[in-house]
């Protein structure tokens, strides 16, 4: 069965999130935005520059950590 992503409010818009991957194959997921892919692009620079020892990078799927927090709030 097939899961589900969340989907923004604005129809058509999809979340963006911002995962990170390090050196040891770690992959978490930092935020996430509905404001647009533009914006999601301007803090993806932000998260770039502040953490250059992590490759992060945009993704329309959340890690699944990030999920099971969401459910559990």
């Amino acid at each position: 069965m097939r899961t589900l992503w969340p989907m923004a409010i604005r129809s058509g818009d999809t979340m963006i999130y911002i995962n990170r991957k390090d050196d040891f194959g770690n992959l978490e997921t930092v935020d996430q935005f509905n404001q647009g892919r533009k914006y999601a692009k301007e803090m993806l620079k932000e998260y770039r520059l502040s953490d250059p020892s992590a490759y992060y990078y945009m993704s329309q799927r959340p890690c699944k950590d990030w999920q099971l927090e969401a459910v559990q709030q």
